[in-house]
């Protein structure tokens, strides 16, 4: 452990199995602010607690990998571990951030994070069992990989200036958000239920067409931006209200 006012660490190596040369198994760091300008690749479980954290560089834990505090991101970041839990807020400061919920080839974990996500450039989930997206989520754009199981969920407003790409494979995908914003285009080829609002008030504004033919759940107003094409519509909800309509900018 590593209690301290600031603690910076750079570079660090965890090799696995006690063998000759193994610096750092697992981390846990408790201080008022932790700095990982550089990459760290740890075998173990890290844990991060701090007021203000931030990270430069990808962060590898070899099982969970589990943050709490208010993330900045001062460069292009991939967290990973067998399951990441952020408690807190992120500020990406326009760089991309993946989350990678499988660090080795065996387990992988949930994706969780409780707090606002801004400023970020892409933002991708990829390898997880499953993301849980607390607060509102406002990048330039997002993606899914096929890797993915169970439900990538925005539980709060999602808004991208640009396309969301969810890659074909057997997960879900739900946009519940009351105000919801996909410049596009879009792409959802995950082939388990995508959800777009469940809630009578909710909205979405999606800036392009969107083409899906399996299962579709909608609930609210969702404005499209041209030609859709939709198969297998139910409402999110047994008494959920819909309307559809499209642009008059496109």
């Amino acid at each position: 452990p590593i209690c301290a006012g600031v603690a910076t660490l750079g570079a660090l190596k965890g090799f696995g199995n006690g063998g000759i040369g193994s610096l750092v198994t697992g981390l846990t760091a408790n201080a008022g602010s932790i700095i990982l300008p550089t990459t760290n690749t740890l075998d173990g479980a890290v844990s991060l607690a701090a007021t203000a954290i931030s990270v430069g560089a990808d962060l590898t834990a070899g099982a969970g990998l589990s943050i709490t505090g208010a993330l900045d991101l001062t460069g292009s970041s991939i967290l990973t571990g067998d399951g990441v839990t952020v408690t807190g807020g992120i500020n990406g400061g326009n760089n991309n951030l993946t989350f990678d919920g499988m660090s080795g080839i065996a387990t992988s974990g949930p994706i969780v994070v409780t707090g606002t996500i801004s400023n970020v450039a892409n933002l991708s989930v990829q390898d997880s069992t499953g993301a849980t997206f607390s607060g509102a989520v406002t990048a330039q754009s997002a993606q899914a990989n096929g890797t993915n199981t169970g439900t990538i969920s925005f539980n709060n407003n999602l808004n991208l200036a640009g396309g969301f790409t969810a890659a074909p494979g057997a997960y879900a995908v739900s946009i519940l958000g009351a105000s919801n914003t996909l410049g596009g285009p879009v792409s959802f080829g995950n082939t388990n239920p995508l959800v777009i609002g469940n809630d009578n008030s909710d909205s979405t504004t999606i800036g392009s067409s969107l083409a899906r033919l399996t299962q579709t759940n909608l609930q609210g107003t969702v404005i499209l931006g041209g030609p859709s094409t939709l198969g297998l519509v139910n409402s999110t909800n047994p008494a959920g209200n819909l309307n559809i309509t499209r642009s008059e900018e496109h």
